[in-house]
């Protein structure tokens, strides 16, 4: 039998991955985590970490292998490195026009 100390909050599951409460609340509604590792007592979440950790760097593996099927490491865990061109767009200047009162709205 799990110990209750093993389960934590939805909001400590968040902090600890580093994600939101959303972002947990969505992996259980589209049932993405592990089976085991989120009870619900009364309307309240409990998950367990070590379980979803397993889960979390499954996933990281098999998108890192979908990813690149070579199984070539370059840049996967460094910063994303891509060209950048950016455009000069030229914005009209604001003009008053001076209707038949000589105002100018």
């Amino acid at each position: 039998m799990d110990s209750p100390s093993e389960y934590k909050s939805l909001q400590e599951t968040a902090d600890y991955f580093g994600v939101s409460p959303h972002s947990v609340r969505d992996w259980i509604r589209k049932d993405k985590l592990p089976p085991d590792s989120c009870i619900k007592l009364g309307g309240t979440y409990r998950l367990k970490y070590k379980l979803i950790e397993e889960w979390a760097f499954d996933e990281y593996e098999s998108a890192k292998s979908t990813s690149n099927p070579e199984g070539n490491d370059d840049n996967l865990d460094g910063p994303i490195e891509s060209e950048v061109v950016a455009e000069t767009v030229t914005i009209a200047e604001p003009f008053l026009i001076d209707d038949e009162d000589g105002e100018f709205f």
